[in-house]
């Protein structure tokens, strides 16, 4: 039996308590004899020698006859303009092949006894297990296997594998202008090489990533893709994540990635807020995009007024959201990057250096054998890191504080989507990349998540690490010591006094230690 945890409303379940959609799917009329309206009058009034046999057709085309379930209808009812209106954005390339939607098809419960009447018998009573042990597939009377599996609770679909690996949540936040859907178009396009430079191989186990890339393509000298509607909730984007752990074996974890959109934080759309609260609550990793807008420095520059739905607002929300309104930090890792980097706005505030720096590209780590190994490069980074932190510290302190305030594990970044001029069509009403499309450094927040989350290492320990002890791994009692006293009394064979170099000692396991610049000692 194994543990999984619903993607879409989080509630866990077991593999034994999948629900699945059925391969087999009822006409959408039942063929009631001439004269018979529906299933009451043929009860009342027909008489014929066959009645039982009709009446038990009827039975079986009830059950699989095409409808929404009651669960996923409620599951997006929340995310619909009106109360009545059922809107869901689960697509299925081959509907139309197969002329039925999937979130139409019939709910099957194998514990059901009502459904267990139309199930196939198999060693394990009626489920049928993968080369994993977990329940993956049952089989109707009739021969058709179904392997649809969905969340017993709200019936959204669940990937293929799903669950046979750790999973992990990272949520994508876009403040209002920062471009989050040509982000995530650009990083979704190009995953299989990020994944590679790190020593992965990503694969997507449903359809919901080539849907987005289609919805939402980024082309040179075509229209950019606009904004998701506030009420719209993406499907989740599923990778699963291959690297090696020996020479021998290989890992495969679960990457699950959410499209949570900005707007939610604007004080006149707060109310809007619960309805993605669970993909900030349930999140492991988080990713936020501010707009370079954000900062003030940048708006006067242009005379324009800074955005109204800022970091700060974004920042305060989210870490009330997760901790609930308590007094620790949110230990969740946050990246806030900077989007539009490379955008003339940002570029004339920034330093050459930096400005040198946010433009080139990500290096990865090489291992013996010359090939790319999971690792973040932590010494790349830090050079970057240590210009970008400054100059937040000068273009917006109050955004740094609120961030230091209310996270322990956070860092900053920059980024280019693009890469590229953006013009306007003034005639037709849109933008548009004037080309080549060249993203930089936009794979870079996730390698970080990665790192944190325990999917790889890292080479040099990122400088926005916060302290940790490396005796008693607490995050509360280290403490820097001062210059003139960097060491502590200690003993040589028992006997003789010896000061022994230390530039760091934790307050609550006494234990000290020289720290390394950009390690942990």
């Amino acid at each position: 039996m194994k543990n999984l945890i619903c993607p879409y409303c989080f509630e866990p379940f077991t593999d034994e308590e999948v629900h699945f959609r059925s391969e087999y799917v009822s006409p959408d009329e039942f063929p009631f004899p001439e004269g018979y309206d529906d299933i009451q009058d043929f009860r009342t009034r027909y008489r014929g020698s066959d009645r039982d046999q009709l009446l038990e057709a009827y039975d079986v085309w009830e059950v699989f006859r095409p409808a929404i379930s009651p669960k996923y209808e409620k599951f997006w009812a929340g995310f619909s303009e009106k109360k009545d209106q059922f809107k869901t954005t689960e697509k299925e390339p081959a509907a139309k092949y197969f002329g039925v939607e999937p979130y139409k098809r019939p709910v099957l419960d194998p514990g059901s006894p009502v459904h267990q009447k139309f199930l196939r018998p198999q060693k394990d009573g009626f489920f049928i297990r993968d080369e994993n042990g977990m329940v993956s597939q049952i089989q109707l009377k009739t021969g058709e296997k179904c392997n649809r599996r969905v969340c017993p609770h709200c019936h959204n679909p669940l990937p293929d594998g799903y669950g046979a690996h750790r999973v992990r949540f990272v949520s994508v936040i876009g403040i209002t202008g920062a471009g989050k859907t040509v982000y995530f178009s650009q990083l979704l396009k190009r995953m299989d090489k990020y994944a590679f430079a790190i020593g992965m191989s990503s694969t997507t186990t449903t359809a919901s990533v080539q849907n987005f890339l289609e919805q939402n393509g980024v082309e040179k000298q075509k229209p950019l893709p606009t904004s998701t509607p506030l009420r719209e909730m993406q499907q989740p984007l599923f990778y699963d994540m291959t690297y090696s752990v020996s020479s021998t074996h290989k890992e495969t974890e679960t990457l699950v990635l959410y499209d949570v959109p900005g707007e939610v934080f604007d004080p006149k759309k707060m109310a809007l807020l619960p309805l993605y609260a669970p993909y900030i609550q349930h999140a492991d990793g988080l990713i936020l995009l501010i707009s370079p807008d954000q900062f003030e420095v940048v708006a006067q520059l242009h005379e324009e007024t800074r955005q109204l739905s800022d970091a700060q607002t974004a920042l305060q929300a989210i870490h009330s959201t997760v901790v609930g309104g308590g007094t620790e930090k949110c230990t969740r890792p946050l990246a806030i990057c900077v989007a539009q980097a490379d955008q003339p706005r940002i570029q004339a505030v920034l330093s050459p250096s930096l400005r040198d720096k946010l433009l080139s590209d990500v290096r990865s780590i090489t291992g013996r054998d010359g090939r790319p190994a999971p690792f973040f490069n932590g010494n790349d980074y830090n050079l970057l890191y240590t210009e970008l932190q400054d100059f937040i510290l000068n273009a917006d302190p109050v955004l740094d504080n609120t961030a230091h305030t209310n996270y322990l594990h956070y860092s900053y970044f920059a980024f280019t989507a693009l890469g590229c001029e953006v013009k306007r069509n003034e005639e037709q009403g849109f933008d548009y990349p004037v080309g080549p499309v060249l993203p930089k450094r936009i794979e870079e927040p996730l390698y970080w998540l990665l790192y944190k989350l325990g999917y790889m290492g890292t080479q040099g320990i990122p400088l926005s690490d916060p302290l940790c002890c490396p005796n008693c791994h607490s995050y509360e009692g280290p403490d820097p010591l001062p210059e003139d006293h960097q060491y502590v009394e200690g003993r040589r064979w028992f006997f003789f006094p010896h000061k022994i170099p230390a530039t760091h000692i934790c307050h609550k396991c006494g234990h000290h230690w020289v720290q390394e610049e950009g390690g942990q000692g």
